[in-house]
């Protein structure tokens, strides 16, 4: 019988490849190891696209791993440093292997020995050791060099999490060569507000501004990533223009909650490393209904598939004038929650032409009545969606029954309040 060994050896060469794991699954199953299981469950969730049959084998997933995963991650857990707080620690699961990782800076040092035991991991995530923002100053957050090491090449997701290190953390990463293979990139080094007194730096170093955008976006050893997330930062148009014509190629750019103005983001992002973007989140910046307008019809979004919006303050101007400029022929899914749409925005939503390619729309949380909720129930624009969620507290009971009779949403999967609508 092939050994165990050459079996995990047939996952490494192939981790994208379902095949060696169900037969590495079913010799673990002959052995009564209930990791098998775990592989089998795992692989049929990435694979299975129906939501219900999804729920199922999650649930049974969830049953095998509260029975288990403390004693799968324990040999891992024991590695790390017990000064820090355990819950800084999280481990990931992917198709029945970890490949993701959170833990701090001072874990690098057994960093070979966590590989040692998850062979397949390939998403690091640093984060602060501290766990809580309490009466104790803190220091100024640095990687002090920790992605000098070779085995971060390893790595193709590496996301950097340590509130405060600003644009020094941010020089650190571009500068680091092993970096190279990292195609999803995470920065999030910013405080502002109330936090800055925990700190006994100056408020101008505790934040990444344009000065980190650049030096990221000209790094050549961050040529190669092609998903961008740079959510809670305070990076400004001029840091949208430098990332906009960095030496990468993005497919996802994440610009979240950077206090970005209402006004200039569509001509910042019209740059030669956005031209094939995928997915952009602006959400938490607002937007003037004219800035709406431009983004809704700027050419350098042509190809974008999906589109955050989440609390822009867009309100019902700024979706109608969203609405009646949108020229997005590859938009797929649009998220506008929480937006205060009200009435008339919900209505430019179901009226709109441009939303008629659209598979999933999230618009929950928008102060919508039941003009609102009938105009998007019987949206012809609307017919394409596969996935629907609203979330208006205050409907009746009457637009249940609405959405899940509607016939030009026959084919789409409704949430209302978090639940699925049944179909009559």
């Amino acid at each position: 019988m092939t050994a165990e060994p050459e079996l995990l050896q047939r996952i490494l060469d192939a981790p994208d490849d379902d095949a060696p794991r169900l037969v590495y699954a079913d010799w673990l199953i002959e052995q009564n190891d209930p990791r098998g299981e775990l592989i089998q469950l795992q692989c049929r969730h990435a694979a299975e696209a129906d939501d219900g049959r999804k729920r199922a084998i999650k649930i049974a997933e969830n049953k095998l791993m509260k029975a288990h995963e403390a004693g799968w991650i324990a040999p891992l857990r024991a590695l790390l440093p017990a000064q820090v707080s355990l819950e800084r620690y999280a481990f990931e699961w992917a198709r029945g292997f970890i490949e993701y990782a959170r833990i701090t800076p001072a874990c690098m040092p057994v960093l070979a020995e966590l590989l040692a035991r998850a062979p397949l991991l390939r998403s690091l995530d640093l984060r602060p050791d501290v766990t809580t923002m309490d009466a104790t100053r803190l220091a100024f957050p640095k990687l002090d060099g920790c992605l000098e090491s070779p085995l971060i090449e390893r790595f193709t997701t590496l996301v950097v999490g340590l509130p405060g290190g600003g644009n020094l953390v941010a020089h650190e990463i571009a500068a680091a060569k092993p970096a190279r293979n990292v195609t999803r990139l995470g920065v999030m080094a910013s405080v502002w507000g109330d936090q800055l007194r925990f700190f006994d730096v100056e408020p101008e170093r505790l934040v990444l501004t344009e000065v980190g955008a650049r030096a990221l976006a000209q790094s050549t050893n961050l040529a190669q990533v092609r998903h961008l997330h740079l959510d809670s930062n305070r990076i400004t148009l001029d840091g949208v223009r430098e990332i906009a014509n960095g030496r990468w190629q993005l497919e996802t750019l994440d610009l979240g909650h950077n206090a970005l103005p209402t006004e200039g983001l569509a001509d910042a992002l019209d740059g030669p490393a956005l031209a094939g973007l995928r997915v952009l989140r602006i959400a938490g910046n607002g937007l003037a209904p004219a800035e709406a307008a431009r983004l809704a019809s700027a050419k350098v979004l042509a190809n974008v598939r999906e589109l955050d919006l989440e609390s822009c303050a867009l309100g019902a101007p700024g979706t109608e004038a969203f609405c009646k400029a949108l020229a997005l022929p590859a938009l797929r899914r649009l998220r506008i929650e929480r937006n205060s749409l009200g009435d008339a925005g919900g209505k430019a939503i179901a009226g709109c032409a441009g939303l008629a390619a659209l598979t999933a729309l999230e618009a929950g949380h928008n102060r919508m009545g039941v003009k609102a909720g009938t105009a998007i129930a019987t949206s012809p624009h609307l017919a394409r969606l596969e996935r629907l969620l609203l979330n208006e507290p205050k409907w009746k009971p009457e637009m249940t029954a609405l959405f899940a009779g509607s016939k030009t949403l026959a084919n789409t999967r409704i949430y209302l309040k978090g639940r699925l609508v049944g179909r009559l």
